[in-house]
């Protein structure tokens, strides 16, 4: 079983969410907690082997040699606070590794399986989460659990210590952290509030940011640059606002928390000195008791900086879970591929996430080897439709059979191996033509190549060398009618028996149309070709044409049909009839004044 097999990590509670994604690793992350544990207890080392050189001293029994062992003893102890240090990072940092590889590909594979609906326009977002937010796991496994393991650690064996010697000293050891606690729990005070806002103004800003650079062009031609970049500014300010909120309201408890954990020893000396004068410890306990209670409290700094850092953490976690827990398209067909390729909607319907009905009570046929067209005005659900039959989205009730059998029986990439897809929007890749054309037929010759690509009009592009034109990420450098081609190049090269069309035609300029329309066609010979088209002018040829008006199924039949049967047909036909004669007139005739 792979790793994008597993079962994903779900549990509610952060920590336990931590804990179940960490199990594969758990006793390497059981070494690592370990291993800062103990590095916290050799870490009190010199404080005792310097307790123990004082009360031999002080006795009057010293022995160089016994004093030397002792020396070596402390030596050692630092050794092994310095070895159990280095374990805890090595090895805490290769269980974070670890485990940020395993869940960025869970979550890739999340995305993957996702309907498209659902992914459509949400890169920015995504790449925050499997990158930063997944990230932010690093510092967490790495840094905050041993740090904090370690700094609940140290003071606890140093208190045990301690009350070997006497147990007052560490009563005073421990004095000043009820005031320690009093001031963590004014620091927190309204805490939870203001990090969600923070967090809530921190995406405002990233989204005006966002919005603002890629708007730039309409904004400069609409000459709202600097209006809009107010907006930004303003977006900022309010961040740094909230910051500075924060930071004075967290200044005077803070300071008072850092000052009771590092002044015990104004506690712990006199404290120390009424025992030695009572005779009830040695000198040697004064020593361990300025040595070791001075710094007994310390550590727990490092425990609060922690759970300041588990609370950012929560958020990123949060997110992360989002895309866990988010529905995806289910991938447990077994059934055999049919043999034949048409296509049958029974009583399909489709709901957003939103709850918004797409597409209600379809039933249509769409026979194998003919061509289908879906016509519509905007919204009525065309594109849905389409996305329907490769299970880009999962429909909500009903079902669609390919040759008879329910897709959803159907193994994912069996089903989507008989289907090629040309969509509105194309989805290009960094690397050559001939990289984007050949990723849907890996094994195609170079003469189907040069073929594929004259069919779909590409030497258009950039002459004899267009194969090799390299196009950066979305195909940044061709024009929207290039990008189109190649899209239809690589719909064509993969040779499906079915073929579907979302306006594939929606960016190829006038002069390039009818070739593109010919290529198409030519590649829809012998297939089942479903088109969705705008331009009516483009479809009216089809064997079928299925009009869409509310999400519902209108009319179906031929053009010559539709324009006496249904409204919505003969209103789009009229509509574009008129546009295709439309020119821009005089001043007068588009009403601008002298």
């Amino acid at each position: 079983m792979t790793i994008a097999d597993e079962a994903s990590p779900t549990p509610e509670g952060m920590l336990s969410f931590v804990v179940a994604l960490a199990r594969p690793h758990v006793a390497w992350l059981a070494v690592a907690l370990s291993a800062a544990a103990l590095s916290a207890v050799f870490a009190l080392a010199p404080a005792v082997v310097i307790h123990a050189i004082c009360a031999s001293v002080l006795s009057g029994s010293a022995d160089p040699r016994h004093v030397a062992v002792l020396a070596l003893l402390g030596l050692a102890g630092i050794s092994a606070y310095l070895l159990l240090t280095a374990v805890t990072t090595m090895v805490g940092h290769k269980v974070a590794y670890a485990i940020q590889r395993r869940l960025r590909i869970l979550l890739l594979h999340r995305v993957q399986r996702m309907p498209v609906s659902r992914v459509d326009g949400r890169a920015g977002e995504f790449k925050k989460i499997i990158l930063g937010d997944v990230g932010r796991l690093e510092s967490l496994l790495a840094h905050v659990l041993p740090d904090m393991v370690a700094g609940l650690t140290g003071p606890i064996a140093g208190a045990i210590i301690l009350t070997f010697v006497d147990w007052r000293l560490t009563l005073a050891a421990l004095a000043m952290l009820p005031l320690a606690w009093v001031a963590q729990a004014w620091t927190w005070r309204g805490r939870t509030e203001i990090f969600e806002e923070w967090n809530r103004t921190e995406a405002e800003a990233n989204s005006s940011l966002l919005a603002y650079v890629r708007g730039i062009a309409t904004l400069k031609a609409f000459n709202r640059q600097a209006s809009t970049l107010d907006n930004v500014t303003a977006a900022v300010h309010r961040l740094r606002d909230l910051a500075v909120t924060i930071t004075r309201q967290s200044r005077y408890p803070y300071a008072l928390f850092s000052s009771t954990l590092s002044v015990n020893l104004m506690v712990v000396l006199p404290v120390s000195i009424l025992l030695y004068d009572a005779g009830l410890i040695d000198g040697a306990g004064v020593v361990l008791a300025a040595l070791l209670g001075a710094s007994l409290t310390a550590p727990l700094n490092k425990v609060v900086f922690a759970a300041m850092v588990l609370s950012r953490t929560s958020v990123a976690i949060n997110r992360i879970r989002s895309i866990l827990t988010a529905p995806v398209i289910a991938d447990v067909g077994k059934a055999e591929l049919p043999a034949g390729n048409n296509i049958r909607f029974e009583n399909v319907s489709f709901s957003y996430s939103d709850g918004v009905d797409g597409l209600i009570d379809i039933n249509l046929e769409i026979p194998e080897g003919k061509t289908t067209a879906i016509i519509g005005p905007s919204g009525a659900g065309k594109s849905t439709l389409a996305r329907l039959v490769p299970r880009f989205e999962e429909l909500t009730s009903g079902r669609i059979l390919l040759g008879g059998i329910d897709i959803r029986d159907l193994p994912l990439e069996a089903l989507r191996s008989r289907i090629a897809v040309v969509f509105q929007e194309t989805g290009l890749f960094h690397g050559s033509i001939m990289d984007n054309i050949v990723m849907a037929a890996p094994d195609i010759s170079s003469e189907r190549l040069a073929t594929t690509a004259a069919t779909a009009q590409l030497f258009g592009i950039g002459g004899a060398i267009a194969l090799s034109t390299q196009v950066s990420d979305r195909g940044a450098g061709l024009s929207g009618g290039e990008r189109q081609r190649v899209a239809i190049a690589r719909a064509i090269a993969k040779d499906a028996p079915i073929l579907i069309l979302d306006e594939a035609t929606a960016f190829v300029d006038a002069e390039n149309e009818a070739q593109v329309q010919a290529a198409i066609s030519a590649a829809g010979q012998g297939r089942t070709l479903l088109v969705v088209a705008h331009r009516l002018a483009s479809i009216i040829h089809a064997d079928q044409i299925i009009v869409l008006a509310g999400g519902r199924v209108e009319a179906s039949g031929s053009h010559k049909e539709l324009l006496s049967t249904s409204i919505t047909y003969a209103r789009l036909w009229i509509a574009q009839q008129e546009a295709t004669g439309w020119k821009l007139g005089s001043r007068e005739q588009i009403g601008v004044g002298a």
